[in-house]
């Protein structure tokens, strides 16, 4: 088996190596789904598949920097919890439980304070922290890394949300007048909305692995230009009002 060679700093690496298996393992999780057209809850993975690259791409763009920033805001992550439980049983009536949290969050404070100073929020009122290893939001992510995936925050990142979130939209339509409740009936409805989730899978899949192949000196474009030659895959995430 040939062995990967990454040049990069090793905190890149780490960073690099877990998201694309990530990006990778959502992708395959959404190929399980699909072919019972279970759409709905695969485009909730198609979200993740999509901002797990776009949050790889980000980090990719200043490896060094960045991917401490990202692999640092596990303290930051790890923090909340046991805030959470502090807050927890304080609101329980647990005062001997909330103290022994309170003293471990304490301890843990105090021994990343290093780390927890990078991401920390001047508040006069109480202890805050950025609520991304990145920036306040996701859009600044995507407004730094630019096209496509600008206009993909914009068009298509709502709709996942909202299949991800469970909304009335995404759980009451569409709403069908069918002549009989039956699997054959739905797929004529279906089966668009289906092959339309494993063409955009598709599309995001190639710029995380085609980005691999950059940091890992592979060329492997040749095997995406054969494949859209047959399914067409990438023109799945332009905007429907421009050209090809």
């Amino acid at each position: 088996m040939e062995m990967l060679k990454i040049t990069a700093p090793v905190a890149f690496a780490l960073v690099f190596m877990k998201s694309i298996t990530y990006c990778f393992n959502t992708f395959k999780a959404i190929g399980l789904l699909l072919p019972e057209f279970y759409y709905e809850q695969a485009n909730a993975l198609v979200r993740i598949l999509w901002e797990a690259s776009a949050n790889l791409q980000w980090v990719a763009q200043e490896p060094a920097s960045r991917a401490k920033l990202y692999a640092q805001f596990t303290v930051v992550e790890h923090r909340k919890f046991i805030q959470m439980r502090v807050n927890e049983n304080q609101r329980l009536g647990f005062p001997d439980m909330a103290a022994k949290y309170a003293a471990e969050l304490r301890e843990f404070d105090h021994a990343f304070e290093s780390v927890l100073a990078e991401y920390r929020i001047a508040d006069t009122k109480r202890t805050r922290f950025r609520p991304r290893f990145s920036s306040p939001t996701l859009e600044d992510v995507v407004r730094d890394i630019g096209e496509p995936w600008l206009m993909e925050y914009r068009e298509r990142y709502p709709l996942w949300c909202f299949y991800a979130h469970a909304s009335p939209g995404a759980v009451l339509f569409p709403n069908l007048e069918l002549r009989e409740v039956t699997k054959e009936a739905f797929e004529e409805y279906d089966r668009p909305r289906t092959a339309l989730v494993a063409l955009w899978s598709m599309a995001i899949m190639e710029r995380a692995y085609l980005l691999s192949c950059s940091v890992t000196n592979r060329r492997d474009e040749g095997y995406f230009d054969d494949l859209d030659s047959r399914l067409h895959f990438r023109r799945s995430m332009r905007h429907p009002d421009v050209p090809e």
